[in-house]
């Protein structure tokens, strides 16, 4: 599974846009039907529509697939959905443009919401009134990079003194009339946090995991900077190389390659010359994307990238792609000397320094599962099924054993992510209810569990779960319902199914677009429910 995270800013930077081309798309007879490469999931509790005329949702909606339909009226819209790496530790919005008709797509990009600099946008009344330096936190319950900052990272000391010195406003993306102030900031991943002067100019911006050493020193250097992006740019004229360095890095944060790779280039540090070859290769990424000639000059990246990183995680996670892209052509020789290098990588006891030193991210404290995980890919290029068997093994062994901090639910749900992958159920299934155990008064791991379920076909099982989550609603009953009537219509209970139906209909009248989504939704289902 391909981590997004942690790579070295001053000493680490985070890296994001990864599940940019791990998309497949197939397109006949007004059907689109998306699957991930290994290694990625579509997150099946975020929103996922086409937008047309309306706003339509999926007929499937898995991890591992989703199936949208068309009208013969309405061909041609966007595609929405979110991807995540397996670990979890981010989760980003895709945008795709598609026309059933003619059977075509365009690459699924990662975009701005507007290219136009922060101060040049009408800032957020709410966020300029108050006068203050405000961070804007951009997350969702479901997301585990999320829970990783509430629990790990926001509560310690050296972060807690300097929430007081300004406003902290925590935003949920999923709740309609927090769209406009993720627009306006062009959040296209999670978690993001940006900080904000008290005319609510962007300042700087934080994208995935940060570990509370690391965020606090950033943050206490970005509140006593209080450079804005014009600011920024205006220095960089005047010829000053470290503005132009943290220009780059947040370009990188908003996923603008070109733009990364523009203001990075300057700089002479290891560090910053990772992160650009990293900008540079999703830039190629997203051409070879655009079109598919292009593939040769996103394999060059790649080789340029592994030869050039001063990070070893870097080199050898770029190696795999490469190998994974050329897999039908790639020499034996090429991928055996990444076995080797990966097993090196296993036996390392400073595997975790090297992962916060590279671009790649940080696994939740499980570097070692995802360097086995790595290798078990490798495997899959070989096909060599045996050796991949071996090394689920050892990851199976590994989760076993690895001391899980339930305080710490973000690491647990990346930890079951790694069991349903490698098929141990039933350890997932243990680990879910110890974090049900743990946080019992929150409906999200009940609802995470029900999710389970339903997927192992345990239909009447989920349905107690989803019952429970219920009982902890958080401002989203409505979901939660249209959840449990997906449960009652596979156990053929379809007049509880419509009844909850007609009931939550009525429910979000007075909300339409709060629940334009969920409307959608259970009118699609009700109508499969009236043919039944």
């Amino acid at each position: 599974m391909k981590l997004l995270g942690l790579i070295l800013f001053f000493s680490q930077i985070v890296l994001a846009g990864m599940t940019q081309g791990q998309i497949k798309l197939q397109i006949q007879n007004n059907e689109a039907v998306l699957t991930p490469n290994k290694g990625f999931h579509f997150n099946d509790k975020a929103p996922a529509y086409f937008q047309s005329a309306s706003k339509v949702l999926p007929t499937t909606k898995t991890e591992q697939k989703l199936v949208f339909k068309s009208d013969t009226q309405n061909t041609e819209g966007s595609l929405t959905f979110y991807v995540c790496d397996d670990a979890k530790t981010i989760c980003e919005k895709h945008d795709m443009k598609v026309d059933f008709k003619k059977g075509t797509s365009s690459s699924a990009k990662i975009q701005q919401a507007n290219d136009q600099l922060a101060e040049k946008k009408q800032p957020s009344k709410d966020i300029a009134s108050n006068g203050k330096t405000t961070l804007l936190i951009f997350s969702a319950p479901w997301c585990p990079a999320c829970m990783r900052m509430h629990s790990e990272v926001f509560p310690k000391a050296q972060v807690k003194s300097l929430f007081k010195k300004i406003e902290v406003k925590k935003i949920n993306i999923d709740l309609v009339e927090n769209e406009h102030i993720s627009n306006q900031y062009g959040i296209k991943a999670i978690p993001t946090v940006v900080l904000v002067n008290e005319k609510g100019e962007e300042m700087f911006r934080w994208l995935d995991y940060q570990p509370a050493d690391k965020f606090a020193r950033e943050l206490k250097n970005e509140m006593n900077a209080q450079d804005t992006l014009s600011t920024l740019e205006k220095k960089v004229i005047a010829g000053d190389i470290e503005s132009s360095v943290k220009l780059g890095k947040i370009y990188y944060g908003k996923m603008d390659w070109e733009k990364a790779v523009k203001y990075l280039a300057p700089s002479k540090k290891l560090s910053d010359t990772n992160l650009r070859l990293s900008a540079e290769v999703n830039l190629a990424m997203e051409a070879k994307d655009e079109d598919e000639k292009k593939t040769p000059e996103y394999q060059q990246a790649l080789e340029k990238a592994f030869v050039l990183s001063s990070s070893v995680i870097d080199q050898v996670r770029w190696k795999l792609d490469l190998a994974e892209s050329k897999k039908e052509t790639i020499e034996k020789s090429f991928v055996k000397d990444i076995v080797h290098q990966l097993q090196e990588l296993e036996k390392n006891k400073q595997l975790n320094s090297l992962f916060e030193q590279s671009t790649y991210g940080d696994p939740a404290g499980l570097s070692t599962a995802e360097i086995l995980d790595m290798q078990a890919r490798a495997y899959s290029v070989l096909k060599d099924e045996a050796s991949k068997k071996v090394v689920e093994k050892k990851i199976e062994a590994y989760m076993q054993k690895a001391k899980l901090n339930y305080d710490y639910p973000g690491q647990v749900v990346a930890a079951i992510q790694y069991m349903n992958q490698i098929g141990d159920t039933k350890q997932a299934e243990m680990m879910s209810q110890k974090l049900i155990e743990k946080y019992p008064k929150t409906y999200v791991y009940y609802n995470r569990y029900a999710s389970f379920l339903t997927k192992q076909n345990r239909h009447a099982d989920a349905l107690v779960q989803i019952n429970k989550a219920l009982e902890f609603k958080e401002g989203n009953e409505p979901q939660l319902n249209t959840s449990k009537i997906k449960i009652l219509k596979s156990l053929k209970q379809n007049k509880e199914a419509l009844d909850l139906l007609n009931s939550t209909l009525e429910m979000i009248k007075p909300n339409p677009e709060k629940y334009k989504r969920t409307k959608a939704s259970l009118e699609k289902i009700k109508e499969e429910l009236v043919k039944q």
